[in-house]
């Protein structure tokens, strides 16, 4: 009955061993690692010759949407380490200063959004379209 027992908890122990080794998370903006795990994406990115309609940028900024947390992003400066100044468009509504960039293929999109005051991050979102 002991072996059945330790049986039994060690194999609950190992399933949620590997329901949390499975789970997905995302790295936080600025972490220094994303520059290295996502370097061919932000190369992409930053790259001036490709358009932000390209499918190369598109799939970059996907690939960057689903593996960054950008709620923890505070800086300007971080941010501009992912993306490329060219696809950055600035404006103001009600008084808010925002960057946004904007990667879209055939019918598909992403954007970024960045409310800034000065070269504080505000706000962070990401909104896909279909």
């Amino acid at each position: 009955m002991k072996k059945h027992m330790l049986l039994t908890v060690m194999m609950i122990a190992c399933g949620l061993l590997l329901a949390a080794g499975g789970c997905k998370t995302k790295l936080p903006a600025g972490d220094v690692d994303i520059c290295r795990n996502f370097a061919p994406e932000i190369a992409t990115l930053k790259d001036p010759n490709l358009s932000s309609s390209s499918l190369d940028k598109y799939n970059a900024a996907y690939v960057i949407a689903e593996n960054v947390d950008f709620s923890y992003l505070r800086d300007t400066k971080s941010m501009e380490a992912i993306f490329g100044e060219k696809d950055a468009t600035v404006g103001s509504f009600e008084g808010n200063d925002y960057i946004l960039y904007t990667y879209k293929f055939k019918n598909k999109s992403i954007q970024f959004r960045f409310s800034i005051d000065g070269t504080t991050i505000i706000n962070a979102s990401i909104k896909k379209g279909e």
